[in-house]
């Protein structure tokens, strides 16, 4: 995007606090098109705007200033609490806070981590772990798809009213209470899922391993699933060759052995496959890409299970073999 800039170009974000009927404006920042140029040199902050972007939008991707303002700068810029006797003024994150109303600190692969939430799309969360003690370090990251009902429950969408002819973008709230209580089933079965891979503690977490995490949530959380994209390419125990696709149902569903269970499966998904499918070679891919192709491979594909037997009809082996 820098590259189509005009010289004079330049970014300015003022805003204004209400706590009552009158407001406290925040001297403006002016962002020049060099400092924004400065900004994408800095490594950490890249990492932390790539934790943040739709899959299908690499940061190499983004053409449109509305993007650009809406992923890679506005998330970053805050407003601190106000100091004694100090006028309050924007500052610019390293990582971007999300839209929780305060810090939350969970265990995951046996590290205090910082659970945070981001608004990607609509009906789409992305959820990031980010280490406590590192928070330089890359975050693991979910994204949350949601139905209408898990949507409205928790997200409030908020857009102002700006000069007649501009666009506006729109901001959101979540409303914090509960919300990870209804999303900690999939975390703990993504936790459950890397550990059963070999991965047991955050610092060995393999990037180039792990393509793709992501969660469902419909009918109000009642019903939540977990998928995950794996390249077992280099994985010699197994004696495959390509990308491993797992998923779990995290609420009971009939099984074979006529028991109301959490249903899993695993697909193999070869990468002859994958050349026929996409025309790339999982080699040739780095992991935005190889990210992006993982995404759209769970979109073709659909986990089919018993939730309820029809009326008048029993749990038997027969009608499970013929549905």
């Amino acid at each position: 995007t820098s590259q189509n800039m005009s010289p004079n170009f330049k970014i300015v974000v003022s805003a204004t606090i209400f706590n009552g009927p009158a407001g406290v404006k925040i001297s403006p920042i002016v962002l020049t098109k060099h400092e924004l140029q400065m900004m994408f040199k800095e490594n950490a902050l890249v990492d932390g705007i790539e934790e943040i972007l739709p899959v299908d939008k690499p940061i190499h991707f983004l053409y449109d200033y509305g993007d650009l303002l809406r992923y890679c700068i506005l998330p970053f810029i805050q407003i601190p609490p106000p100091e004694d006797g100090k006028q309050r003024k924007f500052e610019i994150w390293i990582k971007a806070p999300g839209i929780m109303d305060d810090d939350i600190h969970i265990n995951f692969l046996n590290e205090e981590c910082n659970f945070a939430v981001y608004v990607i799309e609509d009906r789409l969360l992305r959820i990031t772990l980010t280490k406590t003690a590192d928070q330089m370090k890359k975050a693991i990251t979910l994204d949350l798809s949601l139905d209408d009902s898990c949507a409205e429950r928790f997200i409030t969408e908020i857009t102002a009213k700006g000069p007649e002819g501009s666009k506006m973008l729109p901001s959101h709230e979540l409303v914090r209470s509960q919300f990870y209580d209804v999303v900690e089933p999939i975390i703990c079965e993504m936790n459950s899922y890397l550990e059963a891979n070999g991965t047991t503690s955050y610092d060995n977490f393999g990037r180039e391993n792990y393509i793709y995490f992501k969660g469902e949530a419909s009918d109000s959380f009642k019903k939540r699933r977990f998928w995950a994209v794996r390249d077992v390419t280099e994985d010699k125990t197994n004696g495959k060759q390509g990308w491993e696709v797992y998923v779990k149902n995290l609420y009971p569903t009939i099984t074979f052995n006529e028991e109301w269970e959490e249903v899993s499966a695993r697909y193999s998904y070869d990468s002859d496959q994958l050349w026929k499918d996409f025309g790339v070679q999982s080699e040739y891919l780095d992991s935005v890409n190889m990210t992006v192709i993982g995404s759209l491979l769970l979109k073709t594909m659909k986990f089919n299970t018993i939730e309820q037997l029809p009326s008048g009809k029993d749990l038997n082996r027969s009608y499970y073999r013929q549905n």
